[in-house]
């Protein structure tokens, strides 16, 4: 009850922020995607800074009170910019505008590609999973990376910011190749199969790694490097490609002439919907019932039969990728399926 008077009213008033400024970047509803990567890694580079900077630094410094007056102050701030950017951008109207020349063929800009045609219930469908998985995923990379450290700060905001970095980095990447990507949907696929693969290495490793935490409480540092390698391996590669999930639903959703922010806030919704709910279930019932290691395999599971179901729904031309596609997500499927079976 505290948690939701303390947190609810600031929070709905972040969750309209991101869809407005998607609107703002945003041309026209084609091109949505292409503003969204580049708003989603900015987005997401920023919440990097702020948990180093709170986890790692301020609370230490200033105290936890203290850290909330200069995160309400960073708010603030981020506030009066949007004011002076509207101030600015009114001006521009109402002066008299130079006609803009066409776009010269061949441009390459990266909000010149449209995105494919709308497919909006596949899209919330995706942006729902990957809300649930990826914060079901930290939640339980948390529990079973964190395993024998004690109660520190630093372990949590550590694997914290690797999974935004590994988000971020999927972001910018998605940004990059967003021109040469003609079929979102495969790339769903694709991305889905990869991630439920990446999080089962990920337990083979964690549950097979010698390395153990037998470090003195007062040996912070050594605490952290150990930790920090385990977090690179596991955490990192399945974050990267998670982060190009996101973008990449965008690309489905994109609705009429003038409802950019709409169609973004819809999305976004969707997205946080199954980010409540993977950090919810999963450690108030599914952790509980069959334990971390386990719970990562079923997760992981779902991540495959997603995408195996978006490859069949948007065939893949060339057979060598048909088969490249649907051979991992068999095999990852069958060796998930029989180790929770076992």
């Amino acid at each position: 009850g505290l948690a939701l008077v303390a947190l609810a009213p600031a929070t709905i008033l972040m969750g309209a922020t991101l869809t407005t400024i998607k609107r703002y970047l945003s041309r026209d509803a084609a091109h949505l995607s292409s503003a969204f990567g580049r708003l989603y890694a900015a987005n997401t580079i920023g919440a990097i800074i702020g948990t180093a900077a709170a986890g790692l630094v301020l609370i230490e410094v200033l105290g936890l009170t203290e850290t909330l007056v200069v995160a309400a102050c960073c708010s603030g701030a981020a506030g009066l910019t949007a004011l002076v950017i509207d101030r600015k951008r009114r001006a521009a109207v109402s002066a008299p505008v130079a006609p803009v020349a066409p776009p010269t063929p061949g441009a390459s800009a990266f909000d010149e590609i449209p995105d494919e045609d709308p497919r909006p219930r596949l899209a919330l469908v995706v942006a729902f999973v990957s809300g649930l998985t990826s914060l079901a995923y930290q939640v339980l990379w948390t529990r079973l990376l964190a395993s024998g450290t004690g109660n520190y700060t630093y372990v949590f905001t550590l694997i914290l910011v690797v999974f935004l970095a590994g988000i971020a980095i999927g972001a910018v990447l998605f940004t990059l190749v967003r021109r040469w990507i003609r079929r979102p949907v495969a790339l769903l696929a694709r991305t889905n199969i990869i991630v439920g693969f990446l999080a089962l290495a990920g337990v083979v490793f964690v549950l097979s790694e010698s390395v153990q935490y037998r470090v003195e409480a007062s040996r912070i540092d050594g605490l952290i490097g150990v930790l920090f390698w385990r977090v690179l391996v596991v955490v990192l590669p399945a974050t990267i490609v998670m982060g190009l999930n996101f973008p990449a639903s965008s690309a489905l959703v994109a609705g009429r002439e003038g409802k950019v922010a709409t169609s973004a806030g819809l999305l976004l919704a969707a997205n946080t919907l199954g980010a409540i709910v993977g950090t919810f279930v999963v450690p108030f019932f599914v952790i509980p019932a069959i334990g971390s290691p386990d719970a990562i395999g079923v997760i992981a599971l779902v991540n495959v039969i997603l995408g195996i179901i978006l490859a069949y729904q948007a065939p893949i031309r060339s057979r060598a990728g048909r088969i490249t596609t649907y051979s991992l997500g068999a095999v990852t499927a069958a060796v998930l399926g029989i180790a929770l079976a076992t």
